[in-house]
């Protein structure tokens, strides 16, 4: 939660980025490979506000928006070639 946000790029992580995908999984009780979540680790995750659905796509865009605004403040223009 560094940087604000529970987005772990895969790229950037990726062993990271598989555990917290494989955390959701267990959550819903859809990974077969692997026991549901406890009461315990469900409540961990919980505390430091874990999100049990993926917000990727709204936290990429909000990345990809601050950085057009900080561009502009730099530019003084939006034109991004």
């Amino acid at each position: 939660q560094q940087n604000g946000h529970f987005v772990v790029d895969k790229w950037e992580d990726p062993s990271l980025s598989k555990w917290t995908h494989t955390q959701r999984k267990r959550y819903k009780g859809t990974d077969v490979t692997s026991a549901p979540l406890s009461k315990a680790k469900i409540y961990l995750l919980d505390r430091i506000g874990f999100p049990w659905e993926s917000d990727r796509d709204e936290v990429m865009w909000q990345m990809r928006y601050d950085e057009l605004v900080q561009f502009g403040e730099e530019h003084g223009h939006l034109r991004v070639r």
